[in-house]
């Protein structure tokens, strides 16, 4: 027994059966930034939280920001002006980290899929 198509079939082109531009997964810019952003955290937290402190001590960031809060507050004492200086910094170094994920995906991973749309296309 062979199979035969129904008397009021329509023919159609190869083309119209095709799904041209779809079947592809998008990954949005906010997925990839975050993954950047958590990578570069989780490094940090594997120094043992003194990696951030080292690199912008490096920079002689930390004493210069430390010492002008101080004489700032000098009231206040230096356990507060630590404090307050350890959240501008980390505020400062969070904005970096955010500021440079941001630079990787719009230069390096928007381009990939051969698109420049905010996403990239897997598939």
């Amino acid at each position: 027994m062979e199979l035969v198509l129904p008397n009021n079939y329509v023919v159609i082109d190869e083309e119209e059966m095709m799904y041209l531009d779809g079947g592809a997964i998008y990954i949005p810019r906010w997925a990839i930034t975050g993954a950047i952003t958590g990578a570069a955290y989780a490094a940090l937290a594997a120094a043992g939280g003194g990696g951030l402190q080292l690199v912008l001590a490096s920079y002689g960031l930390r004493s210069a920001l430390v010492a002008g809060i101080v004489k700032g507050l000098g009231v206040l004492g230096i356990h507060i002006g630590n404090a307050f200086a350890n959240t501008v910094i980390r505020s400062i170094a969070s904005a970096g980290i955010g500021a440079g994920a941001d630079w990787i995906f719009t230069n390096i991973i928007d381009g990939w899929d051969g698109r420049r749309d905010n996403q990239l296309r897997i598939g």
